[in-house]
């Protein structure tokens, strides 16, 4: 089974988007100007597991079934400590 940030890196790239672009889709009321390519680039690397929220949206613009993004997430949060 693919990683989260697997699903993510290639659904990007697929996309043909930069971490930059595919931040600024990302939107959300408490981040009205996206999110950093930094955080991007942690949820590739799997040092960082957004919630279910970013999740489902990184689904939707990704173009990846949710549930199979959402067994990704759950499955990176059994094994990646709280931050």
């Amino acid at each position: 089974m693919a990683t989260l940030g697997e699903l993510v890196a290639a659904g990007r790239r697929r996309q043909r988007l930069s971490r930059e672009d595919l931040g600024a889709l990302l939107r959300r009321p408490d981040k009205p100007q996206g999110l950093w390519s930094t955080y991007i680039g942690q949820v590739e690397r799997g040092t960082r597991v957004p919630p279910d929220s970013t999740v489902l949206q990184l689904a939707e613009v990704l173009g990846i079934d949710a549930r199979r993004l959402l067994a990704a997430a759950y499955a990176s949060r059994a094994r990646t400590p709280l931050r």
